[in-house]
């Protein structure tokens, strides 16, 4: 019966705990205080291998990665691996050539203003 409580729970409109810190609303009680860590920096996970604290959990489980040895993105050209996609991604660029896409709209966007130049001379 609990469980059916807990997920009315989901369909609520209504939320009265609110940080008083910033006013962000929630439905319960435990996401504010979650929420309310970060306005004071708490790190409350942490790593078993080392005394690494982590404000957040997902930190906590991308920093474990460096203790087992397991990187999930592997680079096609190189076989260098990463355990963070944004590094992943970012190195995948230096080997494709390819840059940054404001880069590059920029870059049209300015060629394709100097065509529409040339159209009116």
């Amino acid at each position: 019966m609990a469980h059916v409580r807990k997920h009315t729970v989901a369909h609520m409109t209504d939320m009265p705990f609110t940080c008083e810190t910033c006013g962000k609303s929630f439905k319960c009680s435990m996401p504010l205080m979650v929420h309310s860590l970060q306005h004071f920096g708490e790190k409350l996970f942490r790593g078993e291998n080392c005394d690494e604290r982590f404000q957040y959990n997902y930190q906590l489980h991308t920093h474990m990665s460096i203790h087992i040895g397991h990187k999930q993105f592997m680079c096609q050209w190189c076989g260098k691996d990463f355990n963070m996609k944004q590094y992943f991604h970012e190195h995948m660029k230096t080997n494709t050539g390819e840059k940054p896409i404001v880069k590059s709209v920029a870059k049209d966007f300015i060629n394709h203003k100097d065509q529409s130049k040339d159209n009116f001379k």
